[in-house]
């Protein structure tokens, strides 16, 4: 007689705070795809030598991927897998990224705000306001400012598009050759030349990797006009994009010589 196999082993390395709506969401999931599977909320609750597929959520919960020797691919939950990189996974595992409208919609947003709050100069405006002074100036209108995104994967591209419909003249940079309508594209070391020194409103949408941690350095924020402005996802603040040594005299300079953060 043929033992039954034993439905695969699926953990959840998460916020605990959003365990219960996981575990409601995959087991619906599951269901509706007429799948089986053992779902355990808490890595701390199972054998990582029996675990088949980790549902990864957040930094903190698996430190080690070397215990869980039958792990046969990590879900991740974010667009980015710079996280589980840093955890440095076997070179075999499959890292799967999450792909949804939802992720792609609200970078879209957070982007586009920045985007037009340096653009309009609103934080101008309210500092002014609440003192009680007023000033009759104008901004630029977005046909006539420069806007430049590096990095032009799923996100970067979105962004992109969405800002060079709203007016912006709008350029992109990636490692690689890309080609997106209605975007001035660069790539390489010269296109990065070239995409910072009319740039000025910039926004960092790359990939947090040893390939582009250093793209933003002294060098790099020297070639921007004068008083350009350099936005960016919670990955890309000036203290994970900055290089080694005095990383905190690179961004003084840049402010000093009339840029802003």
């Amino acid at each position: 007689m043929i033992a039954a196999t034993e439905p695969p082993l699926v953990v959840y390395a998460g916020r605990a705070a959003d365990r219960e709506v996981y575990q409601r969401e995959l087991t619906r999931a599951a269901g509706e795809a007429g799948l089986t599977m053992r779902l355990v909320m808490d890595p701390a609750e199972a054998d990582p030598a029996e675990v088949d597929y980790m549902v990864f959520g957040a930094v903190g919960f698996v430190t080690d991927f070397a215990p869980y020797t039958r792990l046969k691919a990590v879900l991740n939950l974010w667009a980015g897998v710079e996280a589980l990189l840093a955890l440095d996974p076997p070179q075999h595992l499959p890292l799967v990224r999450m792909v949804e409208d939802g992720l792609t919609l609200g970078m879209i947003d957070y982007v586009c705000a920045h985007v037009l709050r340096h653009h309009m100069d609103l934080d101008r405006y309210i500092r002014r306001e609440a003192i009680g002074e007023w000033e009759s100036d104008y901004p630029p209108l977005a046909r006539n400012r420069q806007v430049a995104i590096l990095g032009l994967g799923t996100l970067g591209t979105a962004c992109a598009e969405k800002l060079a419909n709203h007016g912006f003249r709008v350029s992109g940079w990636s490692r690689s050759a890309k080609s997106v309508p209605g975007i001035t594209c660069h790539h390489g070391a010269a296109g990065l030349e070239s995409i910072l020194a009319g740039a000025e409103i910039l926004v960092l949408l790359l990939p947090q990797t040893p390939e582009t941690r250093h793209i933003v350095n002294a060098e790099s924020l020297a070639r921007l006009p004068r008083r350009a402005v350099v936005a960016g996802d919670a990955r890309h603040r000036f203290g994970a994009a900055r290089p080694s040594g005095d990383a905190e005299a690179v961004v003084r300079e840049f402010l000093r010589a009339g840029g802003s953060e």
